[in-house]
């Protein structure tokens, strides 16, 4: 078993403070990926853990009711993956994905990793397609933005920390002729330092950019763990999901691909993962990771991604779905209490008569 397959299923790292067990996405497999389309994510894991409940339950009182509810939820499951409308194939676009493999923060982080993508994004390689380098590529919490003119006239998605008037932001920017033709400011900051250095970004805005007639959903780092992320950009258009990340712990970087493999599930998109230091992949419209790049390996990968349009039913309903599932939790719960009170007075008041 590689490290990245025992970080996943490593019990330990359900108390990351990062993405929490309780966002479901831990229980995530391809076999599932129907049910996280038609529900979300929120919606899905409350499904899951109430099966589990309620085979438990089962069990406990008769076995053979147990099994039968479980075997009958795993059917239900992989019926709905495979019975579910798809949303359409529209075409491709062509993407050049650069994993610089750099861990550390060391005095020759900038150089390397400057010289690594001068030498993987030369003309020759460049052409048309979309280059894309994960976060803090080539400038970070130094707010350093003097290296963006190095590649500013490549297609260039790429992100760091940027000074806008007296504000840092978190920030993914499309480079394109020399300028800045798209931004998204990180809304979701992570809530150990990064929210007391950077200032997050407007909910109002909007988390697509084009390049050329195709529309891109992006999020950054610790934003694959939140659905809203990739509901609202497809809800906007978006064909494709992009997750640009810096994380340079195998733990955390499992954690996020995990993530991304529901986000890719729930909205019938492909997505793709770019790490600064490893594990940067594909995931298909159903959350199955297609590809993926080894740990602090150095490497350029030239693709065609698909593009899909249509919305899952995720998309369409998934927070009414969720408040729906919370107000049945809560009257089930509601009424178990008052029928127990009930039964409870009821037994008092007949051992009184008794008396």
């Amino acid at each position: 078993m590689s490290l990245f397959d025992r970080v996943c299923s490593d019990p330990d790292l359900l108390h990351n403070r990062a993405v929490p067990f309780s966002h479901g996405y831990y229980l995530f497999s391809p076999a599932l990926s129907g049910l996280y389309a038609q529900l979300g994510m929120y919606g899905a894991s409350f499904v899951i853990y109430a099966a589990l409940l309620l085979g438990l339950w089962a069990f406990y009182h008769h076995r053979a009711t147990g099994v039968a509810v479980f075997a009958i939820g795993v059917a239900l499951a992989i019926v709905l993956s495979n019975a579910l409308p798809q949303p359409r194939l529209e075409g491709y676009l062509e993407v050049n994905l650069v994993q610089p493999g750099i861990v550390g923060d060391g005095e020759h982080f900038v150089t390397r990793s400057e010289d690594y993508l001068r030498r993987e994004l030369s003309p020759q390689l460049r052409g048309g397609a979309l280059n894309v380098l994960p976060e803090s590529s080539l400038f970070n919490y130094d707010f350093d933005t003097d290296h963006l003119g190095l590649l500013a006239h490549d297609n260039l998605l790429i992100g760091g920390t940027i000074r806008s008037q007296s504000l840092v932001y978190n920030s993914v920017v499309l480079l394109q002729k020399g300028r800045v033709t798209a931004r998204y400011n990180k809304i979701f900051l992570v809530p150990i330092e990064e929210d007391a250095r950077l200032q997050a970004g407007n909910e109002r805005q909007t988390n697509t950019l084009r390049f050329g007639d195709v529309i891109l959903g992006v999020g950054i780092c610790y934003e694959s763990s939140f659905e809203r992320i990739s509901l609202k950009a497809v809800h906007n258009g978006a064909q494709a999901l992009l997750f640009l990340s810096n994380t340079q712990s195998p733990p955390a970087t499992a954690l996020q691909l995990r993530s991304v493999q529901v986000r890719s599930a729930e909205t019938g998109r492909v997505a793709l993962f770019v790490g600064m230091a490893g594990n940067t992949s594909m995931t298909d419209a159903k959350g199955k990771v297609v590809w993926r790049m080894p740990w602090a390996s150095s490497e350029r990968r030239a693709i065609s991604v698909p593009l899909y349009s249509g919305l899952t039913n995720a998309v369409h309903f998934s927070a009414q779905l969720s408040y729906i599932l919370v107000a049945v939790t809560c009257a089930t719960l509601v009424s178990l209490l008052w029928k127990g009170l009930h039964r409870k007075a009821e037994r008092d008041h007949q051992g009184r008569r008794d008396f």
